[in-house]
């Protein structure tokens, strides 16, 4: 898959344009963070409000501003639908940054979430030398397993989670030709909730 990443913000990949969280976009994301679907895993299914949102989009405003990584929207390439989100944000305490993405459930089952997450691996190994990436995923959520495993992320602890146990997972730069060749040999579909 070709990643073009141009000296502003968007990242382009072969169906998708990702552009960081902006103002401009708290409806879409507002209806997309309330879907009962995608909230499922990612938010453990709490209904969000308006003002969470806003404060997510401001909190990864300020990441990028500052330098750091945080979460893009994105949008199919030929007619802007929003598909989803991926990117960076920091969870638990002390905060550890961690890899996120979340589908629009007509877009599940495509390998869009592997597409998202292989363009944010791109960005945060290449672009930021971070030397691991990691991940936590609900264990029910067997589709976001099934993605970060075939990108090469491997199991490194277990806590106890909303729905039973959470998945850690880590991915190190020395290991992602590995997760790379087996994405291209599974073709990378997988039906994604959301990490």
């Amino acid at each position: 898959m070709a990643v073009s990443m141009p000296s502003g913000s968007p990242i382009e990949t072969d169906r998708l344009r990702l552009a960081p969280f902006a103002r401009a976009d708290e409806d879409v994301l507002l209806a997309m963070f309330r879907d009962a679907d995608v909230r499922r895993f990612l938010l453990d299914g709490v209904l969000v409000e308006r003002n969470w949102v806003r404060e997510e989009i401001e909190a990864s405003i300020r990441r990028f501003a500052d330098g750091g990584l945080g979460i893009f929207l994105a949008r199919d390439r030929t007619d802007a639908r929003p598909v989803g989100f991926a990117g960076f944000r920091p969870f638990r305490e002390p905060p550890v940054l961690e890899l996120l993405y979340g589908l629009c459930p007509d877009f599940w089952g495509r390998g869009f979430a592997a597409e998202m997450s292989r363009a944010m691996l791109t960005l945060a190994f290449d672009r930021h030398g971070l030397d691991v990436v990691d991940t936590a995923v609900d264990a029910p959520n067997a589709a976001s397993v099934r993605v970060l495993r075939r990108l090469g992320f491997a199991e490194v602890g277990r806590s106890p989670g909303a729905f039973g146990t959470t998945l850690h997972f880590r991915l190190a730069r020395a290991d992602r030709a590995r997760g790379a060749a087996e994405v291209d040999e599974s073709g990378g579909a997988g039906l994604v909730h959301g990490v």
